[in-house]
C-alpha cells in the first residue's frame, strides 16, 4: 500500500511540475529548490552526506555498545 502511494505521487509529481499551482505540491519542493540556484545544490549534498555520515557514526556507536552473548 505505501509503495503505491509513493509510485502515484511520483507521477502525479511529474505531471504536477508543469502545473502553474504545482509550488503548492509538497514532493515539488527539492525539485524548486535545487532548481533555482545551482549553489544550493551543493549544499544540499553536503549537508545530506555530513547527516548520513554523523547517523552512520551515531548507528555504529550504538551497535558496539550492545552486549551480544551466545547463549
Amino acid at each position: 500500500m505505501s509503495l503505491g502511494v509513493g509510485i502515484g505521487g511520483t507521477f502525479v509529481a511529474l505531471f504536477a511540475s508543469g502545473w502553474k499551482y504545482g509550488y503548492l505540491y509538497p514532493w515539488l519542493i527539492p525539485l524548486r529548490v535545487l532548481h533555482e540556484d545551482s549553489t544550493k545544490f551543493w549544499i544540499a549534498l553536503l549537508v545530506g552526506s555530513a547527516g548520513g555520515i554523523i547517523i552512520l557514526a551515531a548507528t555504529l556507536y550504538d551497535s558496539i555498545r550492545r552486549d551480544v552473548s551466545y547463549s
